[in-house]
């Protein structure tokens, strides 16, 4: 059988970017320096190495993918030196364990966050608390050793438990290794280059009115705080996060003056339209408290997900919702600290209502029925957003400086007499609290 014969061309930008991927992994041999190869996967992945023999040995040095080079003459000059080392009795593979053993995981990692610190709050907070869970397994582990095969194993089996933060996880750990290579700190591929990603189906699920009238009849079948928590995620719309750090340092008693704009209108479509109403308001500051660690998350306010200050009327008729006190967490365990378990609440819920994955009720579901509830009253898509604090962006943000308390007022006294109305029928005799809406 004839040898195979080896392919060499003169490796450049234009034909190391045109070059086309195979059914199986091809190498592409430099004409100037020997051994120098393009070598190309099937995914198309492309990256230089250096083929050479040391001690009657054939060995492969990596010397990296090709977005990290300027070009191929980059590429070639350090091959060149390679070749000075092979010369002198050295092995490049050698002298590259010797200088990896010093490059350990946890380092480039807190050197990765400290690069990282100025970044925005929540975005830094999140990127420390995925990458720090891999710190128990790879911690102690010289960078460069972690594999593809390894990341692999990791984002399967947190996919098991959830695919969305398997997607987080691998897209942290993939920016933590581009980092590492771009900045010099390493030669390696990225071990996360190429894995596919869980596909997630966007979740849409509303509850239908038969299922909010059966969800607050379940509601009794749980810890009481944590029914009134969820009652008020339903019924305010805001994120659990919030609705769980709620202080009453941030709720005020206020009476508000309707414009006649908005009484004319009240008054156009047969509904009351008095001069002044009397309720709460809840001002949510956007920043978080002092004391709070964003890591553990805990602390005495979490701050809004916006950024952004936001208020939120509270009708008089839910005054027991809120309970009694002058500072403190409304939804505040008898142990201290703020109410939680609310996911595992819903599912208990669940059960006790006989649904089933993938249509079971999360909290989250609880917000999205109080938007679907907002817009199905015929209010409009910008007025949901700006009830339930979504951040939009644009110039109109930068200029609107407006306070749309008449507005709330409005809207949240429509949607939680609509949902109570659903929950608490008047002719059901087995119900009581929530009938009407001040």
């Amino acid at each position: 059988m004839a040898p195979r014969k080896v392919r060499r061309v003169h490796l450049n930008g234009r034909f190391i970017k045109a070059a086309k991927p195979q059914a199986e992994r091809i190498s592409i041999y430099d004409s100037e320096v020997r051994h120098l190869a393009l070598q190309i996967e099937p995914s198309g992945h492309k990256s230089f190495k250096l083929h050479y023999v040391f001690k009657k040995r054939r060995r492969t040095f990596h010397l990296g993918e090709v977005s990290t080079f300027k070009d191929a003459d980059a590429a070639r000059a350090e091959a060149h030196d390679l070749q000075v080392l092979i010369r002198q009795g050295k092995d490049p593979q050698a002298e590259k364990q010797a200088e990896r053993d010093t490059g350990l995981y946890r380092d480039h990692v807190a050197a990765y966050l400290a690069h990282q610190q100025n970044a925005a709050p929540k975005s830094f907070t999140q990127k420390r608390r995925y990458l720090e869970q891999t710190l128990t397994e790879w911690g102690s582990l010289p960078t460069v050793d972690i594999s593809r095969t390894e990341v692999k194993a990791l984002f399967r089996r947190q996919t098991k438990k959830s695919p969305s933060v398997a997607n987080m996880l691998l897209a942290h750990l993939s920016g933590l290794f581009s980092w590492l290579i771009n900045e010099d700190r390493v030669k390696m591929e990225n071990p996360c280059k190429n894995i596919p990603r869980n596909e997630m189906r966007s979740r849409e699920r509303v509850l239908s009115d038969d299922e909010v009238r059966k969800f607050w009849a379940t509601l009794g079948t749980i810890d009481p705080l944590q029914a009134r928590a969820l009652k008020a995620m339903l019924l305010l719309g805001q994120r659990s996060s919030e609705i769980a750090h709620m202080r009453r340092e941030h709720i005020s008693h206020v009476t508000l003056k309707l414009p006649d704009a908005v009484r004319a209108r009240l008054k156009a479509v047969g509904q009351p339209a008095p001069e002044k109403v009397a309720g709460f308001l809840w001002s949510l500051p956007g920043e978080f408290s002092a004391d709070w660690d964003a890591f553990s998350r805990q602390g005495s306010w979490c701050g809004t997900k916006s950024g952004q200050s936001h208020e939120v009327w509270i009708p008089p008729s839910l005054a027991d919702l809120l309970g009694g006190g002058d500072e403190g967490f409304v939804f505040a365990k008898a142990s201290g600290g703020h109410v939680d378990g609310l996911p595992a609440a819903m599912k208990a819920i669940c059960k006790v209502m006989g649904i089933k994955a993938p249509d079971k009720i999360s909290p989250h579901d609880l917000r999205r029925s109080h938007a679907t509830s907002v817009t199905g009253l015929g209010f409009s898509v910008e007025q949901m957003h700006r009830l339930q604090n979504r951040k939009e962006g644009g110039v109109t943000e930068i200029y609107d400086r407006h306070h749309y308390r008449p507005e709330f007022w409005e809207i949240s006294s429509a949607v939680v007499k609509h949902l109570t109305a659903l929950a608490e029928p008047k002719d059901s005799t087995e119900t009581k609290g929530l009938q009407s809406v001040s």
